[in-house]
């Protein structure tokens, strides 16, 4: 499909992909409306403290980074949970809180993300820091009491030795400096047990010092602290913006879908390309929607609207036809379709008017004996016609010739009276001897036969008309159908010479833009196609433009012009 249909096709279903669109975002934006809205609420933990050390072990690092994916686990387990509902008295069970709360190591660091998601901003920060203490009391860090009085005393141990040591290295060097000076051998002796005395005293507090210092960085590897108190939850949702926006996604993408699904379902025969692509006929007239046709009567556009744009179509198949017949004597035309209601005769009786408009002499003979109806639309009495030519040997073809008023040179042979078997009568050489009488005579010979697939009336006619017409009423008919009927003409050897498309709609006029354009154009010079035919009204001034369809015939000409540029 090139792009033009897709355009045709956007332009076809432009109400159900506007109205999809619409109710999706207008329920959406409702639904959003009536949610609670969410609010989160965040704490930030860290394991180690190897963020304060000026040399830190990257084994000590390594092991916080780890730790931090254990700890993000256990704190949304059963037990921290548990503990957070019971510790602050909340109505909501552990699995609610399950998927209220999220905790989640940042990536690369020792840090640990917990996220409280609630309707109430307060009941946020407190769950948040909560679960927070909660996942610190699971931990091997001791408690803050117990922690801060060990950390006291290792502290005050700590500047005790820092203390000692400087006095005792003091003391060392002032013994070094005694020895110097002594002479005599009993003081040096006891200067010397001084000395090393003293020297196992400093080099045990600096062991004990290192010890403790040891112990107090060791302990801080395996530790939680919050580094981030939670805050009143901000609101995250419900994102009324985004849900509209995907709601109006989703209902444009679901009707798109089914617009797709329709189109590729719908075996109809829409345009003259359809023909041509698919059934191989070539598409000799377009024949538009007849507005405001309420009997048949008034289909005969050709007689009562020659200035139309669909009786300017009849003239364009008349033109078409012509080409037919260029290597043929004689001029028998079969009008027939796949199935009844297709337009066949309405197609019939107005090629026949504008032919014999035309200066042609024409005979137009309703064959179908089974629904006959040119009768209605020429308002002639079908008292007699085909079957008494048929049935009466004796009766010439020229008794039932009918003439048209005003249409000089167009005759009708009605149907006559219904037979009851009307394939035996069709069949009999006597309709061939009829049709030759009446072809003597006249330029044109157009039968209106009956349809194809209904009855075996259609393929009988067919066997001695010089050529065959199918008519396929646009949006109704299937490929189906025509093709099918087009088997039927195989099986006699007849293959139809064109085919006219019926009661085209303007939605899907594609191509055959020059409708609008042929139409607003005689309307600019004419004023109308209405009953001021040769473009005055009946008292001699100029026809009165009739404006009733202004609105259809904006839309028509942006159509054309979208078209055109396409």
């Amino acid at each position: 499909m090139e792009f033009r249909g897709y355009l045709n096709l956007a332009l076809k279903w432009a109400w159900l992909l506007l109205l999809a669109t619409t109710v999706a975002a207008v329920g959406a934006w409702i639904a959003t409306k009536q949610l609670p809205r969410q609010y989160v609420s965040q704490s930030t933990l860290m394991v180690g403290r190897a963020t304060q050390s000026q040399n830190p072990d990257w084994s000590d690092v390594f092991l916080s980074q780890n730790l931090a994916q254990t700890y993000s686990q256990m704190a949304t387990r059963e037990g921290v949970l548990r503990a957070v509902a019971d510790s602050l008295e909340l109505a909501a069970s552990w699995q609610r809180l399950r998927g209220m709360v999220k905790a989640a190591p940042v990536a690369g660091s020792a840090l640990i993300e917990i996220r409280v998601v609630d309707s109430d901003p307060v009941r946020a920060q407190v769950i948040a820091d909560e679960v927070a203490r909660q996942v610190i009391e699971i931990s091997p860090t001791p408690k803050e009491r117990e922690n801060l009085a060990n950390r006291a005393f290792v502290q005050g141990q700590l500047e005790t030795l820092r203390e000692q040591i400087p006095q005792a290295e003091a003391e060392l060097q002032d013994i070094e400096r005694e020895i110097a000076l002594a002479s005599s051998a009993r003081v040096i002796a006891d200067l010397e047990n001084r000395k090393q005395a003293r020297n196992a005293q400093v080099q045990a507090w600096r062991n004990q010092y290192a010890q403790l210092l040891s112990s107090i960085e060791g302990s801080d590897v395996n530790s939680l602290s919050v580094v981030e108190p939670a805050s009143p939850g901000t609101q995250v949702g419900p994102n009324l913006r985004m849900n509209v926006l995907l709601a109006a996604l989703l209902g444009f993408g679901l009707a798109l879908c089914a617009v797709l699904a329709i189109e590729y379902l719908d075996d109809t025969i829409k345009t003259a390309e359809d023909v041509e692509k698919r059934l191989g006929l070539p598409g000799l007239a377009t024949i538009h929607y007849m507005q405001g046709v309420e009997h048949q009567r008034q289909g005969l556009v050709t007689l009562h609207q020659p200035r139309s744009p669909v009786a300017e179509a009849f003239r364009v198949l008349r033109t078409n036809l012509k080409f037919a017949f260029v290597s043929k004597p004689s001029r028998v035309l079969l009008i027939t379709s796949a199935n009844p209601g297709e337009g066949k005769s309405t197609t019939a009786a107005n090629l026949c008017v504008t032919s014999a408009q035309g200066g042609q002499k024409v005979v137009l003979i309703d064959a179908d004996l089974r629904r006959p109806s040119l009768h209605r639309f020429f308002g002639l009495s079908n008292s007699v016609g085909l079957t008494s030519v048929l049935l009466d040997p004796r009766m010439a073809s020229r008794e039932v010739m009918q003439p048209i008023d005003g249409v000089p040179g167009l005759h009708v042979i009605t149907s006559g009276p219904l037979p009851p078997n009307p394939a035996e009568i069709l069949e009999s050489p006597r309709i061939r001897e009829i049709v030759g009488q009446v072809g003597g005579d006249a330029d044109l010979v157009v039968i209106d036969g009956p349809p194809l697939l209904v009855v075996a009336d259609g393929a009988i006619m067919a066997g001695f008309a010089d050529a065959t017409l199918m008519v396929c009423d646009s949006g109704t008919s299937r490929f189906g159908a025509a093709r099918r009927a087009l088997d039927t003409l195989d099986r006699v050897g007849v293959r139809p010479v064109g085919a006219v498309i019926n009661r085209l709609e303007p939605r899907r006029v594609g191509r055959y833009s020059y409708y609008y354009r042929y139409r607003d154009r005689y309307d600019y010079y004419y004023g109308g196609y209405g009953d001021a035919q040769d473009g005055r009204a009946e008292d001699g001034g100029p026809a009165v433009r009739k404006t009733r369809h202004a609105p259809s015939r904006l839309v028509a000409r942006l159509r054309d012009r979208i078209s055109s540029r396409v």
